[in-house]
């Protein structure tokens, strides 16, 4: 009869138990590390996202017309400018009689009433500033560094129709 040694199992080393846990627990971290690096990477070391593109904003329209010497003057109501530039866009159109001087003056004020820009037009050769362009019609565009707040147009026309519009780039 042959003995033979009894079969005996390995114990495993001690500590053993800990190490697959270990290891899981270690991949986890390296993971997570990962994740937070790309997600850090693309949003503080990427280039910054650029802000909304600017654009201009039609605040208001208005119109009048002068029929008589005694009503040359009007005022627009108030409006508001978000951006740091106005745009007002006007067109006039002078009345039957051009044999007279005729004038198209527009000045934009802050509601302190302080005067924040002023331009005009004119058939008078001797006001060096403001001619028209042509006779009969006249539309231009001016841009204006003010803003924000509130502000408000006076129109000082001669006889004719007038319309303007008021635009904020912002």
């Amino acid at each position: 009869m042959r003995l033979e040694a009894p079969a005996t199992s390995e114990s495993p080393p001690i500590g053993s138990e800990f190490r697959r846990p270990l290891i899981l627990m270690v991949a986890v971290v390296l993971i997570v590390v990962v994740i937070v690096g790309v997600f850090a990477y693309n949003t503080l070391l990427s280039p910054s996202r650029s802000a909304p593109q600017q654009s201009w904003h039609e605040v208001g329209t208005y119109s009048g017309a002068v029929t008589n010497y005694n009503d040359v003057s009007q005022n627009t109501t108030v409006f508001q400018i978000r951006g740091s530039q106005i745009r007002v866009h006007w067109e006039f159109t002078m009345c039957c009689d051009t044999s007279l001087d005729q004038t198209f003056s527009l000045m934009l004020y802050s509601t302190t009433n302080s005067v924040v820009w002023n331009g005009c037009l004119s058939t008078d050769p001797t006001m060096d500033q403001c001619h028209f362009t042509d006779h009969q019609y006249n539309t231009a565009n001016q841009t204006i560094s003010a803003g924000p707040g509130a502000f408000y147009l006076r129109v000082i026309a001669s006889l004719g129709q007038w319309s303007l519009s008021i635009s904020d780039y912002y």
